[in-house]
């Protein structure tokens, strides 16, 4: 099986699986790179110590948290959210600390 959604048109299928079956992944016009991303990077929120000191984080995290010691400003929003006892919804980029859950 080439894809669960197949090209109807048979000239077009026949090309897209030419290109996508040479000897190479480099070779392959569809897929060029490397890339570099030039996105902005995710907001700084306070750091570990400054949400423990403000009681947003419970007094002993800092010293049980070895890293990140600074929190992306929307992983300190949602433990703001938390600790209010709030729901949340949280969509953000990859690398941006999703699955830290720091409370």
């Amino acid at each position: 099986m080439f894809s669960a959604f197949p090209l109807s048109d048979p000239e077009l299928a026949s090309q897209a699986r030419k290109l996508l079956e040479r000897p190479s992944s480099l070779d392959i016009p569809l897929v060029q790179g490397p890339f570099i991303s030039l996105s902005e990077a995710f907001a700084k929120g306070q750091s570990i110590q400054e949400m423990a000191d403000t009681g947003v984080l419970h007094p002993v995290m800092p010293g049980l948290i070895g890293y990140p010691t600074m929190l992306y400003l929307h992983q300190q929003q949602v433990s703001e959210v938390a600790k209010a006892g709030q729901h949340m919804l949280v969509s953000t980029g990859t690398s941006s600390g999703k699955e830290q859950g720091v409370i």
